[in-house]
């Protein structure tokens, strides 16, 4: 596409942050689904859910679409289970 080509041209320039950035190794590294949500210092501690558990082990980052609609959809079933 042209904004590729447009965003390609930049960095093959030589003479932006970015290719600085990459040339440094100074990426950042994404963060896992547990990274993401750390527990609130305000909350009151709990042992959390088997649905809260099931979200901090999810790597979002590497699930395709319907992936993550097929573990939503399963994780709503847990809700709407009642407990034993």
């Amino acid at each position: 596409t042209t904004r590729a080509k447009e965003i390609l041209a930049i960095l093959e320039s030589g003479n932006t942050e970015a290719t600085a950035i990459i040339e440094s190794g100074k990426v950042k590294k994404r963060k896992s689904g547990a990274e993401k949500f750390p527990a609130s210092s305000n909350s009151i501690e709990k042992k959390p859910s088997e649905v809260e558990e099931a979200l901090k082990k999810m790597d979002v980052d590497r699930m395709t679409p319907i992936e993550a609609l097929q573990k939503i959809a399963e994780l709503k079933e847990r809700l709407e289970k009642p407990k034993r």
